[in-house]
């Protein structure tokens, strides 16, 4: 601070020289390198440097300096005519410099706003129907089911029906029936769908009835078209529990009749064998049995293979579930029932979120921008191009792509170079989505996306790609 107060003392008028000059620069860097703010006079010192001002002062002091012999004086009163019309002239430059430097600070803070308004909005979840924009319909339905009043079948038909356009009107095949009719007449019936929901009879788990409705399946799928590209099943509770254990008597020939687990096996074993251009991905919503009587309670969707003592399904939350299944595109197997306890009205898009996907990791949020910022800036840091992935754990190639509401992740099949397209690549990904729900607290959510038809699971590398990110989340992440 002395040695800036010295070359400020020197940058008055008519002192300071060229020789000066870089001290004084030099000092007032330093001084304001400190936090200090530099006085009026520092910075019209630096003006002076910046515009040669400093040399018109050491010039004008020279200028009322005497002569050496021979020479005489400038008069007094043209020095300080020469003395006002310099003041003026650095009154008006500093006045410039106060300008630019404010039209500069409002650009900043322009670019500023305009960044934080083009930051990633809140999304809101894919199964959330607040906004009319998340729910593309079911599009037009083939139920395959059995004949009789109220029963799941005719429930979901129903309400196909009413929400159906002209070109959307669902069909019916009966179950009993569908292994009796020609290909021709079944082909016909299918035409223009898009989707089947098989719906046995969840009250009769006969070995008989099973068996029908197997049969019916198998020749209903066998006449499927190529533009039907997804089939539903309506199964039960615990219908894979005990399998691969010993029987004693299918180990003496007897039969053990069919089971929930049968009609399962039937419909994924046979779309596998569907080829590429005839993709036909499967959904099975199991079903605990119905109640004895009304009865009021909470609805509640669980993994596939959970289940709940006392926990029953009625045939009308076993027909809404599937109605909104199909609305919302769910894609991963999953069991609804009915919990005793408040009847509310389930909001559906909540509860079968977590199986569109499906979803793997979910934390909330109290900022949807800041953590929209951190995953993309994270994802950059390290997957972005040129990083290796390997050297975190997963082993599968990566690619990154910015989102409306976070970041997508596509694996890459080993050796492609960086020819490979965005877009063009089917072979499974991890999706980091930061929404805000109409009802509900913000979050981000991580769900597998965009795998292909047959691809299999990268199970090791998802698991190794979002354990860094959980690690890393937790130590700096906005949560």
């Amino acid at each position: 601070m002395e040695s800036l107060s010295t070359f400020v003392q020197a940058a008055t008028p008519g002192t300071l020289s060229a020789t000066a000059a870089p001290s004084f620069r030099n000092a007032s860097l330093e001084h304001a390198s400190q936090g200090h703010e530099l006085s009026q006079s520092a910075r019209l010192g630096l003006a002076l440097l910046a515009s040669g001002v400093g040399a018109a002062c050491s010039w004008r002091t020279r200028r009322r300096q005497p002569r050496q012999a021979g020479c005489h004086a400038l008069p007094d009163e043209d020095a300080e005519k020469d003395l006002e019309e310099l003041e003026a002239e650095l009154e008006a430059l500093e006045e410039a410099m106060q300008e630019d430097a404010d039209r500069r600070e409002g650009e900043l803070l322009e670019k500023v706003d305009r960044t934080l308004s083009d930051a990633p909005a809140a999304q809101t979840s894919a199964v959330v129907t607040a906004k009319g924009a998340t729910t593309r319909g079911p599009g037009r339905v083939v139920v395959c089911g059995t004949v009789g009043e109220n029963g799941v079948a005719q429930l979901v038909f129903s309400q196909l029906k009413e929400q159906a356009t002209a070109k959307e009107e669902p069909a019916w095949i009966d179950l009993a029936e569908a292994s009796r009719l020609n290909f021709e007449e079944l082909d016909e019936r299918m035409q223009g769908s898009s989707a089947l929901v098989f719906c046995p009879d969840a009250a009769d788990a006969s070995a008989e009835s099973l068996a029908v409705a197997k049969e019916g399946l198998k020749a209903v799928i066998a006449s499927s078209p190529d533009e039907l590209t997804k089939a539903v099943l309506l199964s039960h509770v615990g219908a894979q529990e005990g399998k691969g254990g010993f029987n004693i008597g299918s180990f003496f020939g007897q039969s053990t009749g069919t089971a929930w687990s049968s009609l399962e096996d039937e419909l994924t074993s046979t779309a596998r064998k569907r080829s590429s251009n005839r993709p036909l991905r499967t959904l099975i919503v199991r079903v605990a049995d119905p109640p004895e009587g009304a009865m009021e309670g909470s609805v509640r969707c669980l993994q596939a293979d959970e289940t709940s003592d006392g926990a029953v399904t009625s045939p009308r939350v076993a027909a809404d579930a599937l109605f909104q299944a199909l609305s919302f595109d769910v894609n991963t197997d999953f069991a609804v029932i009915e919990e005793p306890g408040a009847s509310v009205a389930p909001n559906w898009g909540e509860v079968l979120l977590p199986f569109v996907g499906p979803e793997l990791w979910r934390a909330r949020v109290q900022d949807v921008k800041k953590a929209a910022f951190f995953v993309q800036g994270w994802a950059e840091e390290f997957f972005g191009p040129g990083k290796s992935s390997a050297r975190l754990g997963v082993k599968t190639p990566v690619m990154i792509q910015n989102s409306a509401s976070g970041v997508k992740f596509k694996f890459k099949p080993i050796g492609t170079g960086n020819e490979a397209l965005f877009d063009d690549l089917d072979e499974g990904g991890l999706e980091f989505l930061v929404e805000e729900p109409s009802n509900g607290d913000a979050r981000l959510r991580v769900i597998r996306c965009d795998y292909g038809w047959k691809v299999t699971v990268k199970e090791n590398s998802e698991r190794a790609l979002l354990e860094k990110f959980q690690k890393d989340w937790a130590e700096v992440g906005e949560r």
